[in-house]
């Protein structure tokens, strides 16, 4: 199964020039061919590339060589797909971007965590602890931390700029489903095939309250806006 990440593009921002986008978008698709080759900008690039960047086609036509001709027809925007990060060797979970959107956190079944250059696309951190399949991840709200739940029946703790490992929770005793941050960054709630929600205290991993009573594994966990209120989804 391919394991990756796709990055899709809402809408393109019209402040920016359309010469300077176009641009952009040929050094994310292209840019490892142009690390070993910068010439393959005008010998092979440039003919790929959709209609709407042809002004970038008009500006450098006289350093481009008449040995490519192009027949198929050319797309005529950009693909809304920015970018696909690939670096999981096994199935992603769940993804999230930091708050600042500059960075991306993905879960794994290859049992890590891994951050990305939302930008970019940079493979920047591999977070490795979990001893069984990653399955949920999450920001804290000043994205200094990341949170990860596993099927190893633990919640993990990473710092973001150092990937340290800062702490392991543990007290389901089944598959964790989801973990998230309060809004302030201090209490992590997590939701098990135990039929358990959990809530933590962030900055020491104290065990808090554990809600109990739900008839079906817990698969998703969030809390409100001004973090006073969880809500939790069950299988059934």
């Amino acid at each position: 199964m391919h394991a990756g990440i796709i990055i899709t593009e809402d809408c393109q921002d019209t402040s920016v020039s359309s010469w300077l986008y176009n641009g952009y978008r040929i050094a994310l698709y292209y840019y490892k061919p142009l690390l070993f080759g910068p010439s393959q900008i005008y010998q092979s690039v440039l003919r790929f590339i959709p209609e709407c960047a042809s002004d970038l086609v008009r500006t450098w036509s006289n350093e481009m060589e008449a040995c490519v001709e192009v027949k198929d027809d050319k797309q005529n925007e950009w693909n809304s797909i920015m970018l696909r990060l690939s670096g999981h060797s096994n199935m992603v979970a769940c993804v999230a971007f930091s708050p600042d959107g500059g960075q991306i956190v993905s879960a794994s079944s290859d049992k890590t965590v891994a951050v990305w250059d939302a930008r970019t696309g940079a493979h920047l951190k591999t977070l490795k602890s979990h001893s069984d399949y990653v399955t949920s991840v999450a920001f804290s709200s000043d994205g200094s931390w990341i949170v990860s739940g596993s099927d190893n029946e633990t919640v993990a703790i990473w710092d973001v700029r150092t990937g340290a490992h800062l702490k392991i929770l543990k007290g389901h005793s089944d598959y964790i489903r989801s973990v998230a941050f309060s809004p302030d960054g201090s209490q992590i709630v997590s939701g098990s095939n135990d039929r358990t929600v959990a809530t933590w205290d962030a900055r020491t991993g104290v065990h808090l309250k554990t809600l109990k009573g739900h008839s079906d594994y817990v698969v998703s966990v969030a809390f409100s806006p001004d973090g006073s209120q969880i809500v939790w989804q069950t299988r059934k």
